[in-house]
């Protein structure tokens, strides 16, 4: 240590050495562990159109929509101009580039993992490890492959805690500065950099009140973070001169939202989900390790002040999404994957350094085997699961969507039922028919099939409306519906009866009424 408390400098650690050859040691391993996860995940995604959320993003981009109906939180703009540039630079389809920038985010964020862990601990292997474990987790790997913006949340959480990682080890003020320049970012993408704001800000107030920041430190990070979220706050701005600041901040908040925000109606299936989700995404020594690391670290390592803050950040991270009332709450929890991954790397860290050199080995090793091992445990979970139906009356039952392949296999690639879907509506709907789907999973889909395919006569309601139903039938034109489950009830037609073709419905108007049609048979 040296140097006035106000200009207060702490070497870096011998773990975190900073000699030229290791340093060019550690960036060749971060460039190859970036550029096999991103080969991974390219070769997962897939170039067709997705459900849900994907979708949406999907049609979005296509329509050139940057504001999302539901609200300025849902709009998330620099994944919309992300995916615009990469749709519009790349020579392949639109869903494969914009799986691109998420396949991107996922093998940056992988990479940051490993550097992290390697300059803390000083250890490659715990690095690599952690970093591969996430690598190779289910749900990261899935989200890495399609279309979304958790992935991007969890690449700049990264970046936002390495800078953090900096300033403990070094106290030089610009970690700071970008470290808030990160949130800033991560806000652009997506609310959830909300949940780590107040961690770096206590350690920002930390900084200041023991004089190794001063005031224009905070001034210059205040200025970073509005420079970072700028694409954001000028969406609110722009709302709030039209419709009010009041308005502009709830739609930037919560927007339609708000009863799942607050979690007043908690459904703890979903938080069993997503715990469920956890456990399956990581069925190897991962978990065991983050434990380790989280109880040991403290006692066996350095950077204190970078442990808490990873602990806090992690307990907010889980804290939030695991009351957070939305079906697909799992998808939310991709940050805090990251995180617990370094925890992952501090706990290999921890048993290389305080087990015997054998055992050390030993565990390592196997631990490196299960990670290994990892994608055989889903490929055997959806054999063993899809055999005996164990999803029960939890499968949804999606047009041509095999459940357990769709929520077990982690790469996109081969998983073609919202394509399938969204082409065979379009083909049975026509050039002028009406495409009847209440379950808004797939709705984004079939509106992009039809953007795609240019037929702007089609229609699409989410509403069963007898009235309209009867207007398309008298002039001739096709009705189809797009069932919400295969093969369960289907609402009675106000004229003819279904037919059933594939996994979908087209009106039959000079039929009359059957029992077996009523019941969608």
């Amino acid at each position: 240590m040296r140097g006035s408390p106000s200009e207060l400098t702490l070497e870096p650690p011998p773990a975190a050495s900073t000699r030229p050859n290791q340093a060019r040691s550690v960036w060749l391993f971060w460039a190859m562990l970036f550029a096999v996860a991103f080969a991974l995940y390219a070769v997962s995604a897939s170039p067709e159109v997705h459900w849900q959320d994907a979708g949406q993003y999907e049609l979005r981009v296509a329509q050139g929509q940057l504001i999302d109906p539901s609200g300025l939180c849902r709009s998330h703009p620099l994944h919309f101009w992300l995916c615009a540039a990469a749709v519009r630079a790349l020579p392949v389809p639109l869903p494969l580039a914009m799986s691109l920038v998420s396949a991107l985010a996922g093998a940056l964020a992988v990479a940051n993992v490993f550097g992290i862990v390697r300059q803390w601990t000083g250890q490659t292997t715990a690095g690599v490890l952690a970093a591969g474990g996430l690598a190779l987790s289910e749900s990261f790997w899935q989200f890495s492959s399609i279309p979304g913006t958790h992935v991007i949340s969890a690449a700049i959480l990264t970046l936002e805690f390495w800078a953090l990682l900096n300033w403990d080890q070094t106290r030089r003020p610009r970690w700071l500065i970008l470290m808030f320049l990160a949130n800033g970012i991560g806000l652009a993408n997506h609310n959830m950099a909300l949940l780590s704001l107040p961690v770096i800000a206590i350690v920002l107030m930390i900084a200041i009140a023991r004089g190794q920041a001063r005031w224009g430190t905070a001034v210059w990070s205040f200025v970073a973070w509005l420079a970072g979220s700028s694409m954001y706050l000028w969406l609110i701005l722009a709302k709030a001169r039209s419709d009010g600041l009041g308005s502009a901040l709830h739609s930037a908040i919560v927007g339609i939202y708000g009863n799942a925000v607050a979690g007043r109606h908690l459904l703890l299936t979903y938080t069993a989900t997503s715990i469920a989700f956890t456990l399956f995404s990581f069925p190897n020594l991962m978990l065991p390790a983050a434990v380790v690391g989280i109880l040991r670290w403290p006692r066996v390592g350095s950077g204190q002040l970078a442990y808490w803050a990873l602990l806090a950040a992690t307990a907010l991270q889980l804290g939030f999404v695991l009351r957070y009332n939305v079906i697909t709450q799992y998808a939310f929890l991709l940050p805090a994957y990251t995180l617990i991954a370094i925890f992952c790397g501090l706990g290999f860290a921890v048993v290389a350094r305080t087990w015997s050199p054998a055992a050390g080995r030993a565990a390592l090793a196997l631990a490196t085997i299960t990670i290994l091992l990892t994608p055989t445990v889903y490929l055997a979970a959806f054999g063993v699961t899809r055999h005996f139906h164990l999803l029960g009356s939890w499968a949804r039952n999606k047009p041509y969507r095999d459940d357990y392949r769709y929520l077990l296999i982690p790469w996109s690639r081969g998983e073609h039922s919202a394509q399938r879907m969204s082409v065979h509506a379009s083909e049975l709907a026509g050039t002028d028919g009406l495409i009847v789907q209440p379950d808004g999973m797939g709705a984004f889909a079939v509106e992009y099939q039809l953007l795609l395919q240019g037929k702007s006569k089609v229609q699409t309601t989410a509403y069963f409306d007898p009235a309209q139903i009867e207007t398309y039938v008298r002039a001739g034109r096709p009705v189809v519906l797009v069932p919400v489950n295969v093969g369960g009830q289907v609402t009675s037609a106000p004229t003819g009866v279904w037919n059933r073709s594939g996994d979908l419905y087209y009106l039959d108007p000079g039929r009359s009424v059957s029992p077996s049609h009523e019941n969608g048979k």
